[in-house]
């Protein structure tokens, strides 16, 4: 079974902190392509947060729910993947909007798809981790 090892915090995901290292010795840094689906509003969830993985040809596709705050957004686009026997670890850019006087703070959570696609991995069973990587 494939596992993800994305943190879950008081019933919401987050994605973990960008600040292990791996030892370079043992790793293969892998470029991969990162696309997000964001959502709007607040939801309650569906439960359905399991890693799809898929592969094709010389493709693989991690597909990933996570739960972020209105102020949390992921970028999409490159990213490199670290790659340690089957675990993977991707650190994704993440960027929260200030909190800017006298404005409230929305304190709700919404869904937001991480679609993962590394091209050259052959298939496997795949730990996964998405690892945030704070963006000014």
């Amino acid at each position: 079974m494939i596992a993800t090892a994305l943190l879950l915090l008081a019933g919401a995901s987050a994605l973990v902190d960008a600040s292990p290292a791996i030892e370079a010795s043992t790793t293969s840094v892998l470029p991969a392509l990162l696309v997000v689906h964001e959502s709007d509003g607040c939801s309650a969830g569906d439960g359905s947060d399991a890693l799809v993985s898929e592969f094709d040809g010389d493709l693989a596709i991690f597909r990933q729910r996570i739960w972020l705050t209105l102020r949390e957004s992921v970028t999409q686009g490159g990213v490199l993947v670290t790659r340690e026997g089957r675990h993977l670890r991707a650190e994704v850019d993440t960027v929260v909007a200030p909190v800017e006087p006298g404005v409230p703070v929305p304190a709700c959570i919404r869904p937001v798809e991480l679609v993962l696609s590394v091209p050259g991995l052959p298939k496997d069973e795949y730990e996964v981790q998405f690892a945030r990587k704070d963006k000014p």
